[in-house]
């Protein structure tokens, strides 16, 4: 059966080729701003699954992005192909997502249609995180 093992998602993520080591930088728990909407410039997510030897060594993968109840931010494809291995790791990167609401934002991680991992973060509008004129 294919699993899930790990997501993170952050500002960037960095792949070392010659090491094979992978780098999270800036690692996303919540969200603030002074105000809305705002973007988030940079918004990458490392997710690593493993499979059984019986398995399939290919998978229809997608992340999708919502705020709120339902309200769609983004759906992109993230197939899987573990190429031989029992383990593979997929980064996926978005150029930037425009948050409008002060609402949670949620990732959902689907493996064959069905949601396999989610992941919710807090968003909140700090007025006073903008330097206030004496």
């Amino acid at each position: 059966m294919h699993r899930t093992t790990l997501v993170l998602c952050c500002n960037r993520i960095l792949h070392d080729a010659p090491t094979n080591s992978v780098s999270a930088i800036e690692i996303y728990e919540e969200f603030s701003a002074p105000g809305l909407p705002f973007v988030i410039p940079s918004f990458s997510i490392l997710w690593v699954v493993e499979r059984d030897a019986a398995d399939t060594p290919t998978v229809d993968g997608r992340v999708r992005i919502l705020q709120g109840e339902g309200n769609i931010l983004g759906d992109f494809p993230a197939d899987i192909d573990f190429q031989g291995a029992l383990r593979t790791r997929n980064m996926v990167q978005i150029g930037g997502l425009m948050i409008s609401l002060p609402a949670p934002l949620t990732v959902q991680l689907l493996m064959g249609g069905n949601v396999v991992s989610t992941m919710t973060f807090p968003v909140t509008v700090k007025a006073n995180l903008v330097p206030q004129p004496n």
